[in-house]
């Protein structure tokens, strides 16, 4: 169900972002700051990216292969074309 998906995948997002703040304090750099947006995940990101002082954007990807960005389209290539300032994808390791 719905419900549940969401709830499921804002836990791994809450993860994945301590485990960042984990990694940054560890390396002296500074706090991420987060929020819950909704709407198309690209084009949230590239109005929040646009309208905010930030010196970098980090997106991550799901690994869908090629055929799988091909067809549903790929966040963070979006994100890089349009964010309008530096963009550091990271993968997840695979």
């Amino acid at each position: 169900n719905y419900s549940t998906a969401l709830t499921e995948a804002l836990e791994e997002a809450r993860q994945i972002i301590e485990e960042a703040r984990v990694v940054l304090r560890q390396a002296g750099g500074p706090e991420p700051e987060t929020e819950a947006l909704g709407g198309a995940p690209a084009d949230t990101i590239v109005s929040v990216a646009r309208d905010g002082d930030y010196d970098l954007v980090v997106v991550g990807t799901r690994g869908r292969g090629r055929l799988g960005a091909a067809l549903l389209g790929s966040v963070s290539s979006t994100v890089a074309a349009r964010a309008g300032r530096p963009v550091l994808v990271v993968g997840d390791g695979d």
